[in-house]
């Protein structure tokens, strides 16, 4: 199963079926980033907070089927489903950088 994206920007595109234009899959990434609120008061400041983004992907009933969570542009949690997938298994690399 081939499916293609319907625009150039692959973080926020659908993925539809070639053949049919269907609707495969929704990929939606906040256009916006957040501070996570997962920092060490005592040895990070404010500004040294990481900044995240999520990515998350919906089938075509708008059910969430998976979720990428972003430190910049380095993807560092990817869960499908349930499962809590390494990063390395997705992208090749710890530090694959999507530019």
């Amino acid at each position: 199963m081939l499916l293609k994206f319907s625009k150039s920007d692959i973080l926020d595109s659908s993925l539809v079926y070639p053949e049919t234009g269907a609707l495969g899959f929704t990929i939606l990434t906040r256009s916006h980033f957040i501070h996570a609120e997962e920092r060490d008061s005592d040895t990070e400041s404010e500004s040294e907070a990481t900044v995240t983004r999520r990515t998350i992907i919906a089938d075509k009933r708008g059910l969430t089927v998976a979720e990428i969570g972003w430190d910049g542009r380095r993807p560092v949690v990817v869960i499908i489903g349930k499962e809590k997938v390494a990063v390395k298994e997705m992208f090749g690399s710890q530090s694959a950088i999507l530019s």
